[in-house]
């Protein structure tokens, strides 16, 4: 199977050649919104990877240094008129890690959930999760973006509960130049799927957020709270 590829950008890259990025491969990306404030370039980078037709999703680096709730709201408030294609991720590898550290981005994902009405996902390397994390079968639900810089997929190891990885950050050595960065390095990625099941899961017009008026919470496609 070919799988897509895909990059993960922040302000580091600096400005970016988006149509590049997309000749040379790129069907998806990534983008850093936010940490304890949005990021420099996000808004510019989303413009450019939706103006070039590249599937994209953000992603909130969690800061120990600030509250799980603010940071959500941060994260929720950039993404609320358009959460992306792909499901929004929560950066998980901040060090050293606090021993709430779990309850945290337990709380960062109900409040992203609640209110953008997407299911986030989560980043993390293996180890961060094993040492960090538990094995409880709820976090399975969440799509798992996981860290494991190899150019084997068969040699990536996969953190319990999950069983498989949706998204793989296999490098972070790639060749910036090549897909349009001013860096001279860039993330790569891998969709654990080819770019048609990619386009067929993620590539369709996104749901209609509708809000009820006097709650406000989500209603999705037309439901009811």
């Amino acid at each position: 199977m070919t799988r897509a590829q895909g990059i993960d950008v922040s302000w580091w890259q600096g400005a970016m050649d988006w149509q590049k990025a997309k000749a040379n491969g790129a069907s998806f990306a990534y983008l850093k919104a936010s940490q304890q404030v949005e990021d420099v370039s996000f808004k510019r980078n989303r413009d450019g990877a939706k103006a070039a037709g590249i599937l994209w999703g953000a992603y909130h680096y969690l800061d120990w240094r600030k509250s799980e709730l603010e940071q959500a709201k941060l994260f929720c408030d950039l993404l609320r008129n358009d959460p992306g294609d792909l499901p929004p991720m929560a950066d998980f590898e901040m060090d050293p890690m606090p021993p709430d550290a779990q309850g945290r981005l337990w709380n960062f994902l109900q409040i992203v959930e609640r209110e953008l009405g997407v299911l986030p996902g989560i980043y993390c390397g293996y180890y961060s999760w094993t040492e960090n994390g538990t094995p409880n079968q709820g976090w399975a639900r969440y799509p798992l973006w996981e860290a494991w810089w190899t150019k084997y997929d068969w040699f990536v190891r996969v953190p319990k509960p999950w069983k498989a990885w949706t998204f793989w950050q296999n490098s972070e050595k790639g060749d910036g130049w090549a897909y349009g960065a001013q860096s001279k390095q860039i993330d790569l990625d891998f969709y654990n799927g080819t770019v048609e099941e990619l386009m067929s899961k993620y590539g369709g017009e996104p749901p209609v957020i509708v809000r009820c008026p006097t709650c406000g919470q989500v209603i999705q496609n037309g439901g009811t709270p």
